[in-house]
């Protein structure tokens, strides 16, 4: 009951922004713009500044998806050229077509160099999906209705992608690292969206807490409400109830591994609070 009451408070809060403010959508726009200054010594320094757009590699523009689109999409974009510009090689010069923040457009060469031994060549910056955001309004409940369902469908997606990451990083040994925050993060971005007066911005986050509270509590672990699913589905599989024991046994793993995440994420809190 916990997941279907979450996703239907975050339909809700989308579904009130939809019809009210608006919900924010991005337009994918052409090219990959620089969004951070190239490093010193790298091929690209003095040559490209933030808010340039790249629009093309070796004149084969950027190949993606104009419109609305979803993150994934925008991901996509941006590799589709990092990769064009990997696949040159080192010590070969690649032209970008490059058009300014003023409009004005222009080839450059760069040869493209490994930061360090073993690395990807590159050409020293760091390209980011170019799109613009746009509140759109809908015109009637209809409209709001399937404004609402995209967003949460994309919330839901997303979220259950990152927690798939940080199950397969876990599961490979990379560790937890920052991806995983606890109460005390949750508390500041609340906090620090709250300063801003932006209420649009308030609305998404709880609604995307909310979804994140419905994906995560569905996921078969003990303890959480998918775990329980999963013990009823496989006790009407074996036609057999389980024995309190291993139910015992099984609850306290899942106890102790949401523990464990609990702390971690705390730890990951207080380290970023402090500064370390």
């Amino acid at each position: 009951m916990g997941v279907i009451f979450n996703l239907i408070l975050s339909f809700t809060l989308y579904f009130g922004q939809a019809s009210t403010g608006g919900v924010r959508r991005a337009d994918i726009l052409e090219g990959a713009v620089v969004s951070q200054e190239p490093r010193a010594g790298a091929p690209a320094y003095g040559q490209l500044h933030v808010g340039d757009v790249v629009t093309s590699v070796n004149s084969r523009a950027l190949a993606s998806p104009f419109g609305s689109a979803g993150a994934a999409d925008l991901a996509a974009a941006v590799d589709d050229m990092i990769n064009e510009i990997r696949i040159n090689g080192e010590g070969k010069p690649v032209k970008l077509g490059i058009a300014d923040p003023s409009g004005s457009t222009r080839t450059i060469a760069l040869t493209p160099q490994r930061a360090t031994p073993g690395a990807n060549p590159t050409i020293g910056t760091v390209l980011s999906p170019n799109f613009e955001v746009k509140l759109v309004t809908a015109s009637n409940p209809g409209e709001a209705f399937k404004l609402a369902t995209g967003e949460l469908k994309s919330t839901v997606t997303r979220t259950a992608d990152g927690l798939f990451k940080v199950g397969s990083d876990a599961v490979k040994g990379k560790g937890l690292g920052g991806a995983v925050s606890g109460p005390i993060g949750m508390i500041k971005v609340g906090s620090d969206l709250i300063r801003k007066d932006d209420s649009k911005t308030v609305i998404a986050f709880a609604a995307a807490l909310s979804v994140n509270l419905a994906v995560l509590n569905s996921i078969p672990l003990p303890a959480l409400d998918g775990g329980q699913l999963a013990i009823l589905a496989g006790e009407a599989v074996a036609r057999r109830k389980i024995g309190e024991k291993a139910q015992g046994a099984i609850n306290a793993l899942g106890v102790s591994l949401l523990l464990y995440l609990s702390a971690a994420g705390t730890l990951t809190d207080v380290a970023g609070l402090m500064g370390k």
